[in-house]
C-alpha cells in the first residue's frame, strides 16, 4: 500500500516513508503507529496483529491478563497458552515447569497411574517408580 500522506492502519507498519510503503505484520509480532514489535517472550501472533494483545501464550505458558504478558507455567499446574490460565496438576500429581497437558502431570514415587488419570498408592510387594510407569513386581 502506497500513500504519501496517511499513516499505516493497525496491523501494518511503515517499510518507507517518502513514499509512504506499509507492509502487513508479519507473524510473531504486532504493528501500530507504523512500527513493528516482536511479540512478548511466551507468546507468538498470526499475521497481521495491530496490538500486543494480538499475541497468544505458548502452549506451557499461561496470560496474566492485567499485563498482557505469558509466563511460563509453573511447578505443579499445566497451561495450554492462547489466553487461558494456569490449571492445578490433579491431586496426588505433579509437574515440571512449562507443561501444556493434564497428561503431562505425573504421580509421585510411590503411586501408579490409573486408566482414569488418578494416581493410586502403590500396593503391597510392588514397586511403583511414579511418574506414568506401572506398578512392578
Amino acid at each position: 500500500m502506497t500513500d504519501y500522506f496517511c499513516d499505516c492502519f493497525a496491523g501494518y507498519y511503515a517499510t518507507s516513508f517518502f513514499p509512504k510503503v506499509c507492509e502487513i505484520c508479519p507473524p510473531d509480532h504486532y504493528c501500530n503507529n507504523q512500527q513493528m514489535y516482536s511479540c512478548p517472550t511466551g507468546s507468538f501472533s498470526v499475521a497481521g496483529q495491530g496490538s500486543k494483545y494480538g499475541c497468544m501464550c505458548k502452549p506451557g505458558n499461561y496470560f496474566v491478563n492485567d499485563t498482557a504478558f505469558c509466563y511460563e507455567c509453573p511447578y505443579d499446574f499445566f497451561c495450554g497458552g492462547g489466553y487461558t490460565e494456569m490449571h492445578p496438576c490433579p491431586n496426588g500429581t505433579y509437574s515440571k515447569r512449562g507443561i501444556s497437558k493434564v497428561s503431562e502431570c505425573a504421580c509421585k514415587p510411590g503411586t501408579y497411574l490409573l486408566p482414569n488419570g488418578e494416581c493410586y498408592p502403590c500396593p503391597e510387594n510392588y514397586y511403583c517408580a511414579g511418574s506414568i510407569d506401572p506398578a512392578v513386581r
